[in-house]
C-alpha cells in the first residue's frame, strides 16, 4: 500500500518538531492544500534576506518567518498566532543549528543530494501525489523548488545529526535508569528543554 507523504517533509519550511501535519481523507480541505493555496498567492522570495530577528551567531530572515507562518495558518490559526509560532519555532531552531556547528556537525552536499534523492522517491510513490504537486508548483517550478529544497536541508540535516545524537546520549542514561517506561514524554520534556536553554543562550533581538 502507497502511503501518504505528509507536508513536513515535502514543504520547504526548516522546521524542528513542530509542524507534523496530519492526513486528511478530504482532498479538498487538506492541510497539504492550503498550504499550496497560500504559498501561490505569496510574491514574497523565500531567499530575501530582510532580517526578523538576529541572534548571537544567526540571524533569521523576515521571508523565512512568513513562509513558515503559511505552515501555521494552513493548520488552522489566526495569523497573529501564527506568525508568533512561526517565529518561536524558527527561533528553537536555529540557535540548535548554531550549537550543532559549534561541537563541528556539518553535512556534505553528497549528503544531501542522497536525503532530496530519497525524498523525491518518496514523493513519486506517496498516494497524495497530486498534493505534493501542488505544493512544488507553488513555487514555482520543480528545479526551483529542489534548489530551495538543497538549501533549507544543508542546514536541516545538521540540525537532525545534532538531534539523534542528544536523543542517543539521553536515552542511553535514561532508560539505565527507568527502562522504558514513559521514555517518549521524558524525551519530550527534555527535548523542550534543550530548545528553550539553546535560545536563551543566542539572545534574539
Amino acid at each position: 500500500m502507497k502511503k501518504k507523504v505528509i507536508a513536513a517533509i515535502i514543504c520547504g519550511v526548516a522546521l524542528v518538531g513542530s509542524v507534523y501535519w496530519a492526513n486528511t481523507t478530504n482532498a479538498d480541505l487538506n492541510n497539504t492544500g492550503r498550504f499550496a493555496a497560500l504559498q501561490s498567492q505569496s510574491d514574497e522570495n523565500p531567499s530575501s534576506d530582510k532580517i526578523a530577528v538576529r541572534g548571537n551567531d544567526i540571524k533569521i530572515s523576515e521571508a523565512e518567518v512568513n513562509e513558515s507562518e503559511k505552515f501555521y495558518m494552513a493548520n488552522g490559526e489566526s495569523e497573529q498566532t501564527a506568525k508568533k509560532d512561526a517565529l518561536n519555532n524558527l527561533k528553537e531552531y536555529y540557535a540548535l543549528y548554531a550549537e550543532a556547528q559549534k561541537k563541528g556537525y556539518s553535512v556534505t552536499e553528497d549528503e544531501v543530494d542522497n536525503y532530496l534523492d530519497e525524498l523525491k522517491k518518496q514523493m513519486s510513490e506517496a498516494a497524495n501525489k497530486d498534493d505534493v504537486q501542488a505544493v512544488i508548483s507553488a513555487y514555482g517550478n520543480e528545479d526551483d523548488y529542489w534548489k530551495y529544497m538543497k538549501k533549507v536541508y544543508m542546514k536541516r540535516l545538521v540540525v537532525m545529526k545534532y538531534t539523534k545524537d542528544l536523543e542517543k546520549d539521553f536515552a542511553s542514561e535514561y532508560k539505565q535508569k527507568n527502562g522504558d517506561s514513559d521514555y517518549e514524554q521524558a524525551w519530550e520534556s527534555k527535548f523542550d528543554q534543550i530548545k528553550k536553554d539553546a535560545v536563551s543562550r543566542e539572545n534574539f533581538q
